[in-house]
């Protein structure tokens, strides 16, 4: 697990989606969803559910929002 995949986990989430975080990390939506893949590998659990009306966190992706928040704002 890396920092830049924390830092778009929490971006899609706070942003309601892939597609809206990229303005806000200056990323292409396939860069996103490849360190969110990574991130999913990392942890062998699906941290969203992919519907075609969009995404929401499992409740994994919950648990791990919360701390991401905590980890993130140490870091800053």
């Amino acid at each position: 697990m890396e920092l830049r995949q924390l830092e778009c986990f929490v971006a899609v989430v706070e942003e309601g989606g892939f597609n809206r975080a990229t303005s806000r990390l200056h990323m292409t939506q396939p860069a996103i969803s490849y360190q969110i893949k990574l991130l999913e590998t990392d942890l062998d659990i699906p941290l969203f559910y992919r519907r075609s009306r969009g995404i929401s966190p499992t409740e994994a992706g919950r648990v791990l929002y919360q701390h991401a928040q905590l980890i993130q704002d140490k870091v800053r």
